[in-house]
């Protein structure tokens, strides 16, 4: 559950072709530590809690990638914005790759 949140956090951090404002990069890191402040807090829930928030973390995820799309996009009649890619997977594999420093 919690590897998906921090990934779906991650793919929108990464999509954006704008460097972050002061204000977003920490909002960003706000959710990131309530992801992780979930972990813990998900042993002591009982488990349907759990695997409610594992499936919707992973459906959240698989929608994320599937709305980055150009086509998907263009096929839903959802407006480009400045903010999109023609390529977004081999941009956000590239700025992945960058801040990880893997060439």
């Amino acid at each position: 559950m919690c590897l998906s949140n921090l990934l779906i956090i991650e793919i929108q951090t990464q999509s954006r072709n704008k460097e972050p404002t002061r204000n977003q990069k920490i909002i960003t890191n706000i959710f990131r530590g309530l992801t992780i402040i979930m972990m813990p807090l998900s042993c002591f829930l009982p488990s349907g809690v759990s695997l409610y928030w594992t499936a919707s973390s992973i459906y959240g995820l698989s929608q994320n990638l599937f709305l980055l799309s150009p086509q998907v996009r263009k096929c839903f009649g959802i407006p480009k914005t400045p903010y999109n890619n023609e390529h977004p997977y081999k941009y956000i594999l590239h700025k992945t790759k960058s801040k990880l420093k893997i060439s």
